[in-house]
């Protein structure tokens, strides 16, 4: 019997603030998705709101 692996990213970050562009909030998520990546998460999980 094979075990599949699978690598998880659970992100915990600071209130996305009104006054934040969507550019700005993007930009933010898209780092931590690298950052995520370069340590081989193969899935990152956001907060609700984020």
């Amino acid at each position: 019997m094979s075990k599949n692996k699978i690598g998880l990213a659970v992100a915990q970050m600071g209130p996305v603030h009104l006054a934040d562009s969507r550019a700005a909030v993007v930009k933010r998520l898209l780092e931590m998705m690298r950052e995520a990546k370069e340590r081989q998460a193969d899935l990152v999980v956001f907060p609700e709101l984020a």
